[in-house]
């Protein structure tokens, strides 16, 4: 069967365990023969192919991989090199559909959730953003920090958020998708949330910038990663 014309597939990125980076389409109903992407990398627009491949999903993971876990299926893929923006597919036809940004930002932003370290945190907010003391401090900020048992925690905030000194990183004791309104840390004005979900994490913080935003104006997301500090150096001739 084939895709409607005016519609964008379902699709989320996936690497394969060289490291090698493609949008993977989620809808197998449907033939995507002839299909390509459109791919800017650093202003340039280049085109790429969807072409099939053979797709694996682990168990009650949501998401397709390329390391060959699970059942497999034969499905779809194109091409999109790291720190490159999909922004949108070309049919058969010739015809361009655009992928929304916010969807992009969604999936870039839960692609960069996939396996990893404990403690790490992504900390979001206006890319534009520079805080001083005239500044009313209502700023739309979000952050993700990385916990244990893949679990990772998700804060809103209108105001900048800071990093916390938390004792561990256990959620034995939280409750898994749920949202917590109580002004627990000082620094986060509008909840917070536990969930094992990548995408719900994402999809939180995105539709937290997409409402906040001015009708006139486009929140331009600025992005910052922090990982733990190493106690010791790995290297035991530095000591």
């Amino acid at each position: 069967m084939n895709q409607p014309d005016n519609t964008a597939p379902e699709w989320h990125f996936a690497s394969t365990i060289d490291g090698d980076r493609y949008a993977v389409i989620t809808d197998l109903d449907h033939d995507y023969t002839g299909w390509s992407v459109e791919v800017e990398q650093q202003g340039d627009l280049q085109i790429g192919q969807v072409t099939s491949r053979t797709l694996w999903r682990d168990g009650d993971e949501a998401d397709f991989n390329l390391f060959g876990n699970g059942d497999s299926v034969d499905g779809w893929v194109a091409p999109v090199e790291g720190g490159a923006l999909l922004t949108a597919f070309y049919t058969p036809l010739g015809t361009r559909v655009a992928i929304d940004p916010w969807v992009y930002t969604r999936e870039w932003l839960a692609e960069s959730l996939v396996d990893q370290p404990v403690a790490l945190i992504i900390d979001l907010g206006p890319g534009d953003y520079i805080q001083s003391q005239d500044d009313p401090d209502d700023v739309p900020c979000a952050q993700l920090q990385v916990m244990e048992d893949d679990v990772i925690l998700v804060r809103r905030s209108r105001t900048e958020l800071g990093h916390l000194l938390l004792a561990d990183y256990s959620t034995a004791t939280v409750t898994l998708d749920q949202w917590y309104l109580q002004e627990h840390f000082d620094d986060c004005t509008d909840g917070y949330m536990f969930t094992k979900d990548r995408r719900l994490a994402a999809e939180t913080c995105v539709t937290w910038f997409r409402d906040k935003q001015d009708p006139s104006t486009k929140i331009d997301i600025g992005c910052d990663y922090r990982f733990a500090d190493t106690l010791l150096p790995d290297d035991p001739t530095l000591f």
